[in-house]
């Protein structure tokens, strides 16, 4: 009797539990995103996801939460992987099989004694040179909160925009191609640099580019040209990532092996187009035909080196159109919202555990159309992201602060 009255009670324990941290995340995820969503979908998406690591980072710390961890790892006796003192979804891992540690706790310090979590998103045109807000938020105790640095892939351009129009003109005298695609236009060596010194000891150096002269009022750099590098901010979060090779993995760089959570946001191919035409026109005041050639020069790359990286993300995002694009290169405008859908893969089930029930519920007009997909209305893009990124990323800040804090738990 006594045995069956420690049980229920325990159930009830776990119950009550899993009821509060299901609220706790659905207040968390629940967040606004009617202003964002006026925007442009790519920067509001951004800012949703920098925004989800301020919240994590400043939660509660859950002690059950990091002895499970714990627990877990004891359990495997150690643990074995790809990645020398990275914490993955499935725990933290070092190449090659290990003896089990003395101290669970000691052993789970040594194999990573600084987790710095990697966020990349990688996309294509259509999806840069806006200027995001810097969200604000603070602790319970009226602290400011850690903003998570942002690296923008343009600025690891090789050249500067008036560089770079000369080296074009030199490649193609030599019968080559050069564009932002490639290897070659590029210094993905020290972008994988970067991703590897942030992810051993939090530290790294970046810099910006200026597209325009709202960006070199903020930056201090003329449009067109790039700053000076300078160190990434002490104790920080996590690193986000914002460009064109956040998945790359060639014979010059790996960049892909670095990053915890790969997220791919593209457009089916004509829209691409279209975007790429629309943004050259009104911005940079280049002719269709222009822009159209630009599109034919640049396919190569975009094939070889973009177009991959998407079989390596954990998610993709990417919009189709419900209006007829046949002929990207005589739309005016951009379809909106309104005129779009959202393709949501998720390829790494394992590390993104969706509720799909819920998300049918949350995200109204959206279908199954996969196992393992779900298309939502273009409008709702931002708040599909929160719902499913929001968890992992706060998972990511628990696990890092279960091994600097190891106290907290």
């Amino acid at each position: 009797m006594a045995a069956s009255a420690s049980i229920a009670a325990n159930r009830q324990r776990e119950h009550d539990a899993s009821a509060a941290r299901r609220k706790r995340e659905q207040a968390a995820d629940r967040c606004s995103t009617g202003a964002r969503e006026r925007r442009r979908p790519w920067a509001a998406a951004t800012d949703s996801l920098r925004w989800t690591a301020v919240r994590a980072a400043n939660l509660p710390r859950h002690g059950r939460f990091g002895r499970r961890i714990l627990a877990d790892f004891a359990a495997r006796g150690g643990p074995g992987g790809a990645r020398c003192g990275r914490v993955t979804d499935s725990g933290p891992t070092i190449a090659g099989p290990q003896p089990a540690p003395p101290s669970v706790l000691t052993g789970f310090l040594a194999l990573c004694p600084n987790c710095h979590p990697i966020v990349a998103a990688t996309g294509s045109s259509g999806r840069r040179h806006q200027q995001r807000d810097r969200p604000r938020s603070s602790t319970s105790s009226g602290a400011k909160a850690s903003i998570p640095p942002m690296i923008e892939g343009d600025s690891f351009h090789r050249f500067d925009r008036a560089e770079m129009e000369k080296q074009v003109e030199q490649a193609e005298q030599r019968g080559e191609t050069l564009t932002h695609f490639g290897p070659s236009g590029n210094l993905l060596g020290e972008l994988e640099t970067l991703f590897c010194t942030y992810a051993e000891n939090g530290s790294g150096k970046r810099r910006h580019y200026a597209h325009t002269n709202k960006d070199e009022r903020l930056h201090g750099a003329r449009p067109g040209e790039f700053t000076d590098w300078a160190p990434l901010p002490r104790d920080t979060d996590l690193l986000f990532y914002e460009g064109l090779h956040g998945g790359f993995a060639g014979g010059e760089a790996d960049i892909a092996r670095y990053v915890d959570l790969l997220i791919g946001v593209v457009p089916i191919i004509n829209l691409e187009w279209v975007q790429k035409i629309h943004r050259d026109r009104k911005v940079r005041g280049y002719s269709i035909e222009a822009a159209t050639q630009m599109i034919l020069s640049r396919m190569p790359d975009y094939v070889h080196y973009i177009c991959p990286q998407f079989s390596r993300t954990d998610v993709n995002f990417q919009r189709v159109p419900t209006i007829d694009t046949a002929n990207p290169f005589t739309l005016e405008e951009i379809p909106s919202n309104d005129e779009s859908m959202v393709v949501v893969h998720i390829s790494n089930r394992r590390k993104i555990a969706p509720d799909y029930r819920y998300l049918l519920e949350m995200l109204q007009g959206s279908f199954m159309s996969k196992p393992d997909t779900i298309v939502v209305p273009a409008g709702k893009m931002v708040f599909a992201m929160e719902l499913l990124l929001n968890p992992v990323i706060e998972r990511m800040i628990e696990r890092r602060d279960m091994v600097r804090k190891p106290s907290a738990a």
